[in-house]
């Protein structure tokens, strides 16, 4: 059961949930319950066909598929329809694990891999059950991802949220030079081969609102994507369809962007692609849809699709740019209307490039937007057909004018309000459709969205700033301050850096459009963050108790505080010794980690005095030869396993000791030491030690403990007072007659 963003209660039962309910639902205002109101169900017997199975992302494994025991990956659901079609989502909110844990450790919900290949009659559809609502939210690297490989697949009546609202210009400059999930995070991402996306709201990604890539034949419909593009670094879009492939070279549209509303699609930070080996410092991406197929180094497609693209009734606003198609062919972009697109970039209507056989027919712009362009074509295209088009704004940069655009002083009757009709003395047949704009306004009071214009002016020179200065290698300023092309050169660049490993160039340029003022050249910053373990290490945690990771604290001599990530687990449930591996990297990516061990132990208090320090925390060392015959891991002396024995190499070569590190410090009341399979006398004469420093050829008598005898049975060596210790030596007698071996 759960509640649309407009407060519509909606729950669909399953045929396990009949029986009565009472409902509280409650109204809160400004942190407080202002109405309480009681609410009661009966539910009759219900047997339905489900067709389909349930899943339930917040579980990652294991289920039946049944509402009450659902599957928790898309892998396990698509193996088990057994020629159902249905994947369903029961009401509420889900999150990636991870989520909100910080900037850099989130996991990503599960994909949509090979295993989920429907049919054209029988899609497999991913979806609310029944009319339940449904909200993924995540700041990992998608919502939902299609892998190639996945067939005929639906996704419909979601809402998917990101992190936009939660991010500012200094934290996503933070990971201009590096990747990270949180900021590249995009609703939708379809690689699969014939896939539909329809009726879902995506909102607040950092990247792409919902984009198929590389697949064969998509369908994007009736979605409101909003609110996304403001903080990757890599071009983006609202909506796209890029690097298509699959024949089809009759009439039929296999790949189309019908019915959307688009808006508040905006770049604020400035993107880069490592491969080319420069970026350009400035305000270029954000477009409401992209269409774009492969490309050459000619600059020519690649693509290998051979059918058409249909861009129609889809409704754009407040765009940092408008649609782009660059690349493509058989392009028909029809019936769709703009308002006040191109805050950002200046273009506020078509924008093509390298585009053949194109037709753009019936659309209506409007843009109040001081010096935004209509209407731009980059480079080569050949056969652009312009007919029956009404824009409001400068149709061309060079104010010349365009057969097929016809300028007017307005287009819209109220688009502040919503009201996308077309004013009188205009034809009536362009722009959206009625219907199309009419099933908008649905899904917008369904899912209480606000459509208003959310452009932020960032500071350009602030950026251009901060990239420089926390380049990852050499600042080269010899150029900043040419008339033309001004460009910083970025050389010795850490070799880690993706500069390096995938674009394989030690050099980068940023070309720089906003100056800040003096460039100034740096040293190569070399110097790892530094890395501090909290808490214990290592730390000892009895079998079954539940494990609390501190963490570990992270500062850069340059960026400040660091984000760390961790790799490994802990299995509280089972004995054992774990490591956990903390790292960090400053913004050149400088590199630094550490590791702490977590010893899972059973009966913690074998004694009623005192912990077994020895097993519990202790690292055993030898002074053995490891070609000699018996030789045993020194950890074999206490494992707490009478069948395992150790075995040093003989008094002869001096090698007889076995030391065990204890925690720095340890005070230690008591050392029992047991010899093994007989031959006692090899303990004649052997000492024990306890002392701050580990051993290193030479003995103090101070820190001397005991004599041992040679005897079999178990040797108990009380301290009283207790003394402190870090490291317990036990040396045999070196012998020139025999092997006084140190055998426990």
């Amino acid at each position: 059961m759960a509640i649309f963003p407009n407060g519509t209660l909606a729950w669909t039962p399953t045929n396990d949930q009949a029986g009565n309910y009472t409902v509280t639902v409650k109204v809160v205002k400004d942190g407080s319950v202002v109405e309480s109101r009681g609410l009661e169900f009966h539910v009759t017997n219900i047997n339905r066909d489900y067709n389909g199975v349930f899943i339930d992302l917040s579980t990652n494994s294991g289920g039946d598929g049944t509402p009450q025991n659902p599957y928790g990956t898309y892998k396990e659901a698509c193996s088990n329809l057994n020629g159902k079609h249905n994947l369903y989502l029961r009401g509420g909110v889900y999150r990636n694990p991870g989520y909100h844990s910080d900037w850099s450790q989130n996991g990503r919900y599960p994909s949509v891999d090979e295993a989920c290949q429907g049919t054209k009659d029988n899609p497999i559809v991913i979806r609310p059950w029944g009319s339940e609502y449904v909200k993924l939210k995540t700041d990992a690297l998608y919502g939902i991802k299609i892998k190639a490989g996945a067939k005929h697949i639906t996704v419909q009546n979601l809402e998917i949220e990101g992190e936009a609202q939660a991010i500012t210009l200094d934290i996503a400059l933070k990971y201009w030079w590096e990747s990270n999930d949180t900021m590249q995070s995009s609703g939708i991402v379809a690689n699969g081969d014939d896939i539909l996306i329809k009726d879902n709201v995506v909102h607040d990604m950092p990247g792409s609102g919902i984009g198929a890539t590389a697949g064969a034949y998509a369908t994007i419909e009736r979605n409101i994507v909003y609110n996304c593009d403001w903080w990757t670094i890599a071009g983006s879009k609202g909506i796209g369809i890029t690097s298509a492939k699959g024949s089809n070279a009759n009439a039929t549209y296999k790949n189309q962007i019908v019915g959307n509303l688009i808006f508040n699609i905006e770049q604020r930070l400035f993107s880069h692609v490592w491969k080319k080996k420069f970026a350009t410092l400035t305000i270029d991406e954000g477009e409401a849809f992209l269409i774009q197929e492969g490309k050459q180094q000619d600059g020519t497609s690649s693509s290998s699709y051979n059918g058409k693209y249909l861009i129609k009734d889809n409704l754009m606003l407040f765009n940092g740019k408008t649609g782009v198609i660059n690349l493509a062919k058989d392009v028909n972009l029809t019936h769709n209307s703009y308002y006040n697109n191109g805050g950002a970039t200046k273009q506020s209507g078509f924008r093509i490039s390298h585009t053949d056989h194109l037709t753009i027919e019936n659309n209506a712009v409007e843009s109040n937007i001081a010096n935004t362009i209509v209407y731009s074509r980059d480079r080569a295209s050949s056969d652009v057909n312009l007919t029956h088009n009404y824009a409001k704004g400068v149709i061309t940069k060079d104010g010349s004018t365009i057969v097929g655009i016809k300028e007017v002083d307005r287009v819209f009757n109220d688009p502040e309000n919503l009201d996308f009709s077309i004013i009188s003395g205009l034809p009536q047949d362009i722009g959206a459709s009625s219907s199309a704009i009419a099933d908008i306004k649905k899904k917008l009071e369904l899912y209480n969205v606000k459509v208003e214009r959310r452009h932020l002016e960032v500071d350009r020179a602030k950026q251009t700033k901060y990239i420089v200065e926390h380049a990852p290698g050499k600042v080269d300023c010899s150029h900043y301050d040419d008339d033309e092309d001004p460009y910083v050169l970025i050389t010795d660049i850490n070799s880690t850096h993706p500069i390096v490993t995938d674009a394989h160039s030690n050099e980068f340029k940023l070309y720089i459009e906003h100056k800040y003022g003096e460039c100034v050249e740096n040293v190569v910053d070399t110097t790892p963050p530094t890395l501090t373990l909290k808490g214990d290490n290592p730390i000892l945690l009895e079998l079954g108790a539940n494990f609390t990771d501190p963490k570990a604290d992270a500062v850069d001599d340059r960026d400040g505080s660091l984000e760390v990530t961790v790799d490994g687990e802990v299995d509280r449930n089972r004995v054992g010794e774990y490591t956990l591996t903390y790292t960090d990297k400053d913004s050149v990516g400088n590199e630094a980690s550490v590791s702490r061990v977590v010893k899972v132990v059973d009966a913690l208090a074998p004694a009623d005095d005192g912990l077994d320090i020895a097993y519990a925390f202790g690292k055993a060392t030898q002074g053995t030869d490891k070609s000699y015959h018996y030789y045993k891991p020194a950890s074999y002396a206490i494992d707490h396993n009478d069948s395992t024995n150790n075995h040093t190499s003989g008094g002869k070569d001096g090698k007889n000791w076995l030391q065990i590190e204890l925690p720095h410090p340890t005070k230690v009341s008591k050392v029992i030491i047991q010899n093994a399979n007989g031959n006692a006398y090899r303990l004649t004469n052997a000492k024990v030690y306890l002392s701050d420093t580990p051993y290193s050829g030479s003995l103090d008598d101070k820190t001397n403990i005991a004599t041992l005898e040679p005897t079999n049975d178990e040797k108990t060596i009380v301290l009283d007072p207790s003394k402190s210790g870090n490291y317990l030596l036990i040396k045999g007698e070196q012998s020139d007659s025999d092997n006084r071996h140190i055998h426990l």
